[in-house]
């Protein structure tokens, strides 16, 4: 069997057990962490930790993952878009055993894992240009003072629907996502609660807002417009109303 073979093989009908031997077996947690392979947000081919820890840019510190119910659901999600736009390499899990054995391990070769659905990521500082970071900085602070006035509004519609409401540094397509707060339990674990228990609830999660998309803007020009506050209250419940699909 090839090497590529191998690997599939290894995924397809072992990966889930070594994950499972993950959580239970900490002590061979690194000879099961060189087994394991994942597939990623730019090939379906898995690849190990090790050739991840490779792909990373110089200013990348932490291991991204996104964890769904199947790589196609990982794929669509919004929250890839700006690591699909400065070519971050994304892990994709999919096996319910990933939301136990992940926040355990914790790391790889002292890079810690990161979800890329909780806390809150700034793909700027991934720029590896002093001036592009000088220049993203400047114009982060411009954006978040224009934003303001909206932001609020947005607070004041939602309510305690959302734990809070920020400008977002990962979405480039979408005008909105919603992620888990950084000490809260991540998305897909409550997912994975809520199916196991129906009358679980989760915690209100943070709306992210990209300053950049038209929709945003011109809720932004609305709300300058004392007579729309009612348009842009309608606007804002649909989008968060959408987040919560994607």
């Amino acid at each position: 069997r090839s090497s590529a073979a191998s690997d599939v093989y290894k995924r397809q009908e072992y990966g889930a057990v070594l994950k499972e031997g993950l959580y239970e077996d900490a002590e061979r947690k690194e000879t099961l962490l060189d087994l394991c392979r994942f597939s990623t947000n730019e090939s379906e081919d898995p690849i190990s930790l090790s050739q991840y820890l490779e792909k990373m840019p110089d200013t990348q510190k932490e291991i991204y993952y996104i964890s769904a119910e199947t790589s196609a659901q990982a794929l669509a999600s919004p929250h890839l878009e700006g690591f699909k736009s400065k070519n971050i390499p994304v892990l994709i899990m999919t096996d319910a055993i990933d939301q136990f054995w992940l926040p355990m391990i914790g790391s790889f070769k002292e890079k810690k894992f990161t979800s890329i659905t909780q806390g809150k990521i700034n793909l700027d500082e991934l720029d590896s240009k002093n001036k592009d970071k000088k220049n993203k900085s400047n114009d982060k602070d411009k954006q978040d003072k224009e934003y303001v006035d909206l932001i609020a509004q947005l607070k004041v519609v939602l309510g305690d629907q959302v734990k809070d409401i920020r400008l977002s540094s990962k979405l480039t397509d979408s005008p909105v996502c919603l992620v888990a707060d950084e000490g809260d339990m991540d998305i897909a674990m409550e997912q994975l609660m809520a199916q196991r228990d129906s009358n679980y609830k989760g915690a209100p999660r943070i709306l992210e807002i990209n300053g950049d998309h038209s929709l945003i803007k011109n809720m932004k020009s609305l709300l300058s417009k004392k007579e729309s506050n009612d348009l842009v209250s309608d606007a804002v419940s649909y989008t968060h109303l959408r987040a919560h699909e994607t």
